[in-house]
């Protein structure tokens, strides 16, 4: 730290030198060593700067990897995978290699996200290009992640079994709430229909009983109008028989005197 410090200061200050790129570069590096990772993200952005501006694009990709890097160390897993985009559209030879590898990080990356079948792929292109030491451990990691991958394959199968039996329950408990519904709905329709039965059967019995009660005050009405036509009546005919008896009476009387007249 103490001599890429004093190499900025010596640099002439010009900002736009290879040697300042490579310093904050350095500086980068070691802020990432000492678990700093924000000082760390201020160093290479300042080192891609002067990157750029004197257009030394590996040194530029070297950056971005090592951003990339420590943005994974972050868990910035989405961050850190964008960065390996924007680092993947810078053309350099085919040939040149960088200190950090795009592949591995990659690999890392979806490892952490828990894609294993990814994970197992990038590492796969990671080990073709490397040398026997560094596929030996990176073929014991590809075996890791595969077995992971299996029991995560598992797991998925476990899981959506899970939830194919949950569904299935789901389901029936909700058609049996639907039969339950159309049971009391049902019931509920029954138990009406009898109260209304009920009522109006009730309602027609107090009518019949009105109607009988009717009936039986028209009969004693109509016996005593029939009672008093009959008296009306013998009254009538004992008066109608005396006026008979009064004119035949004074016919007989007034004959002999009418005929004297």
């Amino acid at each position: 730290y103490y001599f890429f410090a004093k190499a900025l200061k010596l640099d002439t200050l010009s900002k736009d030198t290879w040697g300042s790129a490579i310093a904050y570069s350095k500086l980068g590096e070691y802020y990432y060593l000492k678990n700093s990772p924000d000082s760390s993200i201020n160093c290479y952005n300042k080192a891609l700067v002067l990157a750029s501006r004197i257009k030394a694009k590996h040194l530029v990709l070297e950056l971005k990897l090592w951003k990339a890097k420590v943005k994974l160390s972050q868990n910035k897993l989405n961050e850190a995978l964008a960065i390996i985009n924007e680092a993947k559209t810078i053309t350099v030879d085919a040939h040149t290699k960088t200190e950090i590898s795009e592949l591995e990080l990659l690999s890392d990356i979806y490892y952490r996200k828990k894609d294993f079948k990814k994970a197992a792929y990038y590492l796969g292109l990671f080990i073709q290009e490397n040398d026997s030491i560094q596929r030996v451990r990176s073929e014991n990691k590809i075996a890791e992640i595969s077995s992971k991958h299996y029991y995560d394959i598992r797991e998925l199968e476990i899981k959506n079994l899970q939830a194919i039996e949950e569904q299935e329950l789901n389901s029936k408990i909700e058609t049996e709430q639907v039969n339950q519904t159309r049971l009391a709905i049902v019931l509920i329709f029954v138990i009406t229909t009898l109260i209304a039965i009920l009522y109006f059967f009730v309602q027609l019995t107090k009518k019949n009983k009105q109607l009988i009660e009717q009936q039986k005050k028209i009969e004693v009405l109509t016996a005593e109008q029939q009672e008093i036509i009959n008296t009306r009546s013998t009254e009538l005919s004992s008066a109608k028989d005396a006026v008979s008896r009064f004119a035949f009476l004074n016919a007989h009387e007034l004959r002999a005197p009418l005929a004297r007249i």
